[in-house]
């Protein structure tokens, strides 16, 4: 039997976080020291700011998917904890600044950056952590490394850019939607993984491979993180719902809903017309009607799977890749 799960179906729940991140536990808890260090060592008033983070919770998925990738292949000395505690900062920027754009309330659970301090606060709080993340990046010493992250930097802003500019648009193809996916979000999961597999000394092809994985891997994630803006659960997802809607961002389930017929458009015009409460309410009730949600959750499922095709083509096997390819199946089908 296949067992319903948020309007999709598959054989069986994801793995925790915690039994995927398993072989890089210590390694990860590394990390995370360093990251509360750097935290911590800010000099006040501006260190007030920036600890704000450190009492949200994280899911860590790039910086152990830096870990993952590395333990692929041999030790890289250390660079792998500092390479995951960067590309943790550099998440955690882009969140800010996302918080900020999307004028949100809640980050996992917490009050935003922004809304706890100001906008100018927030964004220059980001801005600190890109600078400090790069500097990380850099003394590392691997140009391979820096060059996968500058251009995962430039990718991320052009997908919000992207996304911005068609902020409304009820036209908005997949393709494109998928495109500011791509950018947005999966091409710093990509950095992580070829970034990772650079680091421990993989062949240049599998570092390719990794690089794609993250790609489909992170591409997957955004499209249930779309469908849990909508259908989550807040006390597990830990944000506010309907952000999406009422920020006018049209994304999958959407796109979906709207090209069934003429007559949806202008009905959702309508529906947007509603108080916040009733219209999530009626969008979410709406897409559970035309399989909206179940018809994105597949097409997550379908990137899942192309991420495992990547891990296939590797050369090196073993206990870390069946780790990562838990990972992959933890994105399609977590319910946070």
């Amino acid at each position: 039997m296949h067992e319903r799960l948020n309007g999709c179906t598959d054989m069986k729940r994801p793995d925790t976080l915690e039994v995927i991140y398993a072989p890089v536990a210590d390694a990860l808890k590394q990390s995370d020291e360093l990251y509360a260090r750097f935290l911590k060592g800010i000099p006040e008033p501006v260190g007030a700011v920036t600890r704000d983070l450190a009492l949200a919770s994280r899911k860590r998925l790039r910086p152990a998917l830096v870990l993952l990738c590395s333990y692929l292949g041999a030790a890289a000395g250390g660079k792998d904890i500092a390479l995951a505690c960067a590309a943790e900062l550099l998440h955690s920027a882009s969140l800010v600044h996302d918080d900020i754009i999307d004028d949100s309330d809640l980050r996992r659970k917490q009050a935003t950056l922004h809304k706890k301090w100001n906008n100018r606060v927030g964004i220059l709080a980001g801005d600190l952590l890109y600078a400090k993340a790069f500097g990380m990046i850099s003394d590392l010493g691997s140009g391979a490394v820096s060059a996968l992250f500058s251009q995962a930097a430039v990718s991320m802003c052009q997908g919000e850019i992207r996304e911005v500019l068609r902020t409304g648009a009820l036209d908005l193809a997949e393709q494109e939607y998928l495109k500011i996916l791509e950018e947005k979000t999966a091409s710093l999961i990509a950095a992580c993984c070829g970034a990772g597999g650079i680091l421990g000394g993989l062949s240049r092809a599998d570092a390719q491979r990794l690089f794609e994985f993250g790609l489909s891997l992170g591409v997957g994630f955004q499209i249930v993180d779309d469908c849990l803006d909508l259908e989550g659960d807040p006390d597990l997802t830990g944000k506010e719902m309907g952000l999406d809607v009422s920020n006018s961002l049209v994304t999958l389930p959407l796109i979906f809903h709207l090209r069934q017929d003429h007559g949806v458009r202008r009905r959702f015009g309508e529906i947007l017309d509603l108080a916040p409460p009733e219209r999530l309410k009626t969008v979410r009730a709406e897409l559970e009607r035309s399989g909206a949600f179940e018809y994105a959750r597949e097409r997550a499922y379908a990137y899942r799977d192309r991420a495992r095709m990547e891990l296939d083509g590797l050369s090196r096997n073993g206990p870390i890749k069946e780790h990562l390819a838990r990972m992959a199946d933890f994105a399609v089908m977590r319910r946070y």
